[in-house]
């Protein structure tokens, strides 16, 4: 996998803007391989390629906020990609599982990027939505016990596509696992990264009169230098 250069991440950040999340995860995983394969990828086997990109972005270091679900005070989160990362399927056509729950015999296979596209807002009804998706063959509208059955058998053939951390509150010290997204996080830090870009170009552009490509196409080291110049 390569990183992305400096105008190839600003562009899909532009375009991701009004997207969902499931259609800006899409964009990133689309511009370092092929779209067909991108959409055809199951949810874990895509977080694991983001998981990939990000580290070629930012680094291998995460940190983040989470908040006690018992005191409410913000804790610090710490961890590198590879503590993550896990086995992930990585065919282009996840399989297809079987599953009987009591008396009900139904056929279904891994959610994908695809079907994420146009997830609905509502939690309740995205459940749903997906599971109508997935399902490859059935007696009709299954009851809550056998849904609850087919999800947790999702969850299991396909663990990277939710990740959860390990934390402890230094104040209260409750422990639970946080639940960790990477398309949200790695799209803040894109979002936040391309702010300071655009603040960059513009100061650049207005101390030399340099175009927009070119001060992308500078490294790191050379616009930090640049920048230091114009602001000393």
């Amino acid at each position: 996998m390569r990183a992305l250069s400096a105008a190839e991440l600003l562009d899909v950040w532009e375009r991701g803007g009004p997207l969902s999340w499931g259609r800006r995860a899409s964009l990133l995983v689309e511009a370092t391989q092929d779209a067909s394969t991108a959409v055809a990828l199951s949810i874990g086997a895509r977080d694991a390629w983001l998981l990939r990109l990000r580290e070629q972005t930012f680094g291998s270091d995460v940190e983040g906020v989470s908040v006690c679900p018992a005191c409410r005070d913000s804790v610090e989160m710490r961890f590198a990609i590879d503590d993550i990362q896990v086995d992930a399927l990585s065919s282009e056509s996840p399989p297809t599982f079987t599953l009987s729950q009591n008396g009900w015999n139904v056929a279904f296979r891994l959610p994908t990027a695809a079907d994420l596209a146009d997830l609905p807002n509502e939690p309740g009804a995205a459940r749903r939505y997906l599971l109508d998706r997935c399902m490859t063959s059935g007696q009709g509208p299954l009851p809550d016990a056998a849904v609850d059955a087919v999800v947790a058998k999702m969850a299991e053939a396909d663990p990277q596509a939710d990740v959860h951390v390990a934390l402890q509150c230094p104040s209260c010290g409750h422990r639970w696992r946080a639940s960790f997204d990477i398309v949200s996080f790695f799209w803040t830090e894109i979002h936040a990264w391309a702010c300071r870009m655009l603040r960059d170009v513009h100061t650049l552009a207005s101390a030399y009169g340099w175009k927009e490509t070119d001060i992308l196409a500078m490294s790191p080291v050379r616009r930090r230098w640049y920048l230091g110049m114009v602001n000393s």
